[in-house]
């Protein structure tokens, strides 16, 4: 019985350091999995009157993203849902809309394709870049992938890039905007989302630094 005893709870610290280890590496000591991490800055809002951080609503992020002096590139973001359908069984997807620049303010380019372009961040322009697990598990890893359709909620979306095996956007974390995307496509802000100040519309925002630029300046 005593040695039970002390099989069970050497066991039972054991997992319990295991799994504390694991979250204090994946968010405090792993770098991030992207280009020159340290120049990388996530970014929020603070409403006056109010302690905590909030995301950014598209207008927002525009005058930002327009006025600002120390970025190389600043980019939005925003989870959602979506079923992917038309091969296989129907399947709940996260999603993730970005800007069009999202993959280049992280320094990462797809492993299969290309990224999105400027002109296909807008209305009724439906393409989508894949994560490397779902053009595995669903798509048999088939390299013809690129320029074909695949159906997310019922609209058809043009493949023009997978990603790398181990990119994860979101990053997996407590704050908003925190679920790893298993498709991305563009935010594409319509006159309604342009005009909806505010945090109707909730959108993280990630930048580059420019070189020398620290984030006390």
């Amino acid at each position: 019985g005593f040695l039970v005893v002390v099989v069970l709870t050497l066991g039972f610290g054991i997992g319990i350091n295991t799994a504390i280890f694991s979250i204090v590496n994946a968010v405090l000591l792993r770098p991030l999995p992207f280009d020159q991490p340290g120049r990388l800055v996530a970014i929020t809002t603070r409403v006056p009157g109010f302690s905590e951080s909030a995301p950014f609503s598209p207008p927002d992020f525009i005058d930002v993203q327009r006025e600002q002096q120390s970025f190389d590139g600043l980019a939005a973001y925003t989870p959602r849902a979506a079923e992917l359908s038309g091969s296989g069984a129907p399947v709940r997807l996260d999603v993730t809309k970005v800007s069009w620049n999202l993959f280049d303010v992280l320094g990462v380019r797809p492993a299969l394709g290309r990224a999105f372009k400027e002109q296909e961040d807008r209305p009724d322009v439906d393409v989508a870049v894949l994560s490397y697990g779902l053009w595995q598990t669903r798509f048999g890893a088939d390299r013809t992938i690129v320029g074909r359709t695949v159906t997310l909620d019922r609209r058809p979306y043009t493949v023009v890039g997978v990603m790398p095996p181990a990119f994860s956007f979101p990053l997996r974390g407590p704050g908003f905007n925190a679920t790893p995307a298993a498709a991305w496509v563009p935010a594409a802000f319509t006159d309604v989302q342009l005009r909806a100040r505010g945090n109707n519309f909730s959108f993280g925002v990630v930048g580059r630094l420019k070189m020398g630029v620290s984030i006390e300046q």
